[in-house]
């Protein structure tokens, strides 16, 4: 059950709250990450708010509407990215993670964001999407590895892998080419030299090396050739 919060604020005010597992104050701005890992902490503990304008001393100082915007946005695009996810698959609603921006009294146009979280069914359900578990102890975050970590991580190295033998393949298919056209040169500069035919006569014997159509070896042998 989320604790009751007042309904105005003022300016300089001390607000009857403190950062506890369930309260989160920020003078001004939070990081997404920070956001991310708190939105997701207080989602598999018993819920809370992340109040945005209120120092750690507990007053009130506010923040300009556009910062309370940009802020807000963050928090959708953590609903929208699936940036926190349960780790069914299940996707991150509204109802669980919402922002609403309050006017602060005595002051020309400052507000305060508040973030409020509800609890997650179950315990630790809920991921970002690095794999990492968050929860909440006093007031602050902590991260509990989940099995789920360990597949993004192995997915992540597979791709790595997949992508590395694309390339491998490419280059070797590009060496191959290059081979190819190279023995085909060569054949063919031999079968136009007129020295080449009598020196396979002075020999009489020569060594001959075996290509198919392809240009694959396919083995090597001495050819008798006898003048007539």
């Amino acid at each position: 059950m989320l604790p009751p919060i007042p309904s105005r604020y003022t300016y300089g005010a001390t607000v009857p709250l403190y950062e506890s597992n369930q309260i989160e104050f920020k003078v001004s701005t939070i990081s997404f990450d920070k956001l991310k890992k708190t939105v997701c902490a207080f989602l598999n503990t018993i819920g809370g708010y992340i109040f945005i304008g209120i120092d750690d001393s507990r007053q009130i100082c506010g923040i300009e509407p556009k910062m309370a915007d940009n802020i807000s946005l963050m928090v959708d695009q953590i609903i929208c990215l699936k940036s926190v996810t349960r780790m069914d698959g299940a996707e991150l609603t509204i109802r669980e993670a919402s922002a609403q921006i309050v006017d602060v009294d005595g002051t020309a146009g400052k507000v305060l964001l508040i973030i409020k979280v509800q609890p997650a069914s179950l315990s630790q359900d809920y991921m970002w999407d690095t794999g990492e578990c968050y929860f909440r102890l006093n007031a602050s975050n902590y991260c509990r590895r989940s099995d789920a970590s360990e597949i993004i991580q192995l997915r992540g190295e597979i791709a790595k892998l997949k992508n590395d033998k694309v390339k491998l393949n490419g280059y070797i298919n590009m060496l191959s080419g290059e081979l190819r056209r190279s023995l085909a040169a060569a054949a063919s500069a031999r079968a136009k030299s007129p020295w080449m035919s009598l020196f396979n006569w002075l020999i009489g014997d020569c060594l001959v090396i075996g290509y198919d159509n392809d240009l694959h070896h396919v083995g090597a042998g001495y050819l008798s050739t006898t003048y007539k």
